[in-house]
């Protein structure tokens, strides 16, 4: 038996569906989306609305429109082992807005300390260290100079002494940084078109993934440590012009390839 007769062999089990069938199944499965999507508009306003209080130079139909897109995303992707619905889509709507306004706010005229603008200008690292690591709030209020408020509120928790309490077992902002992983990915395999092949061996092995040094790189192209680092300057000047600062910082601590 060849492989398209044992799969034809596999699906006879399966009922066959005319046309009123499948728009009776396909107009049951919309339904319960909507439905989901109409529960939790309320929440994702609700949300919008606190952010709207704190950051008053913002149209609060930006942060809802922001907000029910990360509902619609939620609804697509949630599985049970993500924890409570609520929880998820909670964290998803915050992180949401948050990136809303770190890709609007060029001069982060909105924080008035230092400290609250490195949070800001991290967020992603920041997330890691908490939700990855363990970095206690207290211990990462020390490292970037701000309160342990301003955390809460810069990571998109702010409901102070709950932050804990939102974050376990959800891993909503996880989610939200694997979809910015995916679009940094696309952006990587096109810039690795433009590179010759020494300069992608290079790209890969020591700046990408970085899991080979100099040495071992040089070895394997067949040139001097210093030639490594000639292409690696060429690589990183046509980096730094294809990739936004922040996508760069990724990439080169290992957080896109490790994702």
């Amino acid at each position: 038996m060849d492989s398209f007769e044992a799969y034809m062999k596999s699906i006879r089990k399966y009922p066959t569906y005319g046309h009123a069938r499948s728009v009776q199944h396909i107009n049951l499965i919309k339904d319960e989306y909507n439905a989901l999507i109409h529960g939790n508009l309320k929440l994702v306003a609700k949300i919008a609305s606190e952010y709207a209080n704190l950051w008053p130079k913002f149209d609060v139909m930006d942060f809802i429109q922001e907000g029910n897109m990360a509902l619609m995303r939620c609804a697509d992707f949630y599985k049970e082992d993500r924890g409570s619905f609520v929880t998820y889509l909670g964290q998803a709507v915050r992180i949401s807005i948050m990136q809303f306004i770190k890709s609007n706010t060029g001069d982060l005229s909105l924080f008035k300390t230092k400290g609250q603008r490195e949070v800001f200008n991290n967020l992603s690292k920041v997330l890691q260290k908490y939700q990855n690591e363990g970095v206690s709030l207290q211990d990462l209020s020390k490292e970037y100079g701000c309160t342990t408020q301003d955390l809460e509120l810069i990571m998109g928790t702010y409901n102070p002494g709950s932050i804990e309490d939102v974050l376990i077992d959800s891993p909503e902002s996880e989610y939200i940084l694997d979809e910015s992983v995916k679009l940094i990915r696309i952006k990587i395999q096109q810039f690795r078109k433009t590179l010759s092949k020494r300069q992608l061996v290079v790209f890969d092995d020591t700046m990408y993934t970085g899991t080979k040094s100099l040495e071992e790189v040089a070895k394997e192209i067949g040139i001097s440590r210093q030639g490594v680092r000639d292409i690696k300057s060429r690589v990183l000047r046509k980096a730094t012009e294809y990739f936004d600062l922040d996508d760069l910082k990724r990439i080169s601590v290992g957080e896109v390839w490790r994702n």
